[in-house]
């Protein structure tokens, strides 16, 4: 139940995070496994949601700082995670809405790490900024930060779209 509940979430920050699906499952499936061995640790300061994200996170960091020693080719498509509904069939508007999904994502993906990850985690995730606080242990001057600057670098990487 809780897998079912959480995996979606933690799955769409380690891929957005990390840009690659396969290594996102990997976090996900590691993520539930570390909370499980250390569910009797968990003392409810946070909510379940913070505590089993802030694993994730932790676990995505750790693939973050390998790949910087051993830099991989960085995949920016996962279609079915980026639809936007459409009620009418239309190629044109599918193939635009498809083009500005792709080039968002990819301007996401050269964020510095931490404005990729407090953007992924406010504007994605849907998270408080309360909530993360509690899941990266910043303090709340530095995320409000971090969102701000990697809201400018987006305006600026994405002008001509908006």
């Amino acid at each position: 139940m809780l897998a079912q509940r959480y995996e979606k979430r933690l799955f769409n920050y380690a891929w957005r995070t990390l840009g690659d699906e396969e290594a996102a499952f990997d976090i996900v499936q590691e993520s539930f496994l570390a909370a499980y061995k250390s569910l009797g640790k968990f003392k409810g300061r946070s909510s379940f949601f913070t505590w089993l994200y802030a694993i994730a996170r932790n676990k995505t960091i750790t693939v973050l700082r390998e790949r910087k020693r051993h830099p991989p080719h960085v995949s920016t498509q996962h279609d079915e995670e980026m639809d936007i509904p459409d009620k009418r069939p239309n190629p044109v508007r599918s193939a635009v809405l498809n083009e500005t999904q792709k080039r968002i994502q990819a301007a996401i993906a050269e964020l510095d790490d931490d404005y990729r990850e407090a953007i992924v985690l406010r504007e994605i995730e849907g998270c408080s900024y309360l909530e993360i606080c509690e899941i990266t242990g910043w303090d709340m001057p530095t995320v409000k930060t971090r969102i701000h600057r990697a809201r400018l670098q987006l305006r600026e990487k994405l002008r001509d779209l908006l």
